[in-house]
């Protein structure tokens, strides 16, 4: 578990979490146990600490940790694939409006000088 958490918190990029991972690993070696130090921290989920905790006490503790993480590899796809289907209508204003932009601004002087005719 020591070497898991040594190694996860030298990869992850968030520095909340570095920092939240660095502060586990140290309760960790005091003796503490992974689920009742992560539980502390308010950024981690509560129900990624209860699973820790069942993890722990079952002895399946790799299992759920893999478990959760396709979870949330899930939540995060899907938010993403939500904005994605948000942003893509805005574009598509976005490109009418200045579709109608660059029409307007060819089509007025014409008929300007029509007009003028």
């Amino acid at each position: 578990m020591v070497q898991a958490l040594e190694v996860t918190a030298d990869v992850v990029d968030n520095e909340v979490f570095r920092e939240i991972l660095s502060e586990t690993l140290v309760e960790v070696k005091a003796g503490r146990s992974f689920a009742d130090a992560i539980s502390e921290y308010p950024e981690i989920p509560g129900v990624m600490s209860q699973m820790a905790k069942v993890g722990e006490e079952t002895g399946n503790l790799a299992e759920i940790l893999g478990t959760l993480a396709k979870f949330y590899n899930r939540e995060v796809n899907n938010s993403v694939d939500t904005l994605i289907g948000l942003i893509e209508p805005a574009m598509i204003v976005l490109l009418g409006l200045g579709v109608a932009t660059l029409l307007a601004s060819v089509l007025v002087p014409i008929y300007n000088l029509t007009n003028t005719i």
